[in-house]
């Protein structure tokens, strides 16, 4: 049986470059972004409206410096 279930992860930037004063949300299916976000003007305010039973992660080294924080 194949499994077609994807992972979708959220990715929280600060300061993105096309939302330079915005904290934003993006929700991710395996390497591809959606036009899912979530647009707030602080860290808080997007982190509430993203989906709830979500796991924090921490983004990698070798990320994009305005990424703060990865969901699963």
């Amino acid at each position: 049986m194949k499994n077609n279930k994807k992972i979708d992860v959220w990715v929280i930037y600060k300061h993105p470059i096309d939302f330079p004063d915005k904290f934003v949300a993006r929700k991710w299916v395996l390497d591809k972004p959606t036009n899912e976000v979530v647009i707030g003007n602080n860290l808080e305010e997007v982190r509430l409206g993203l989906p709830k039973g979500l796991t924090k992660f921490q983004p990698d080294e070798t990320d994009d410096k305005h990424i703060i924080e990865n969901w699963l």
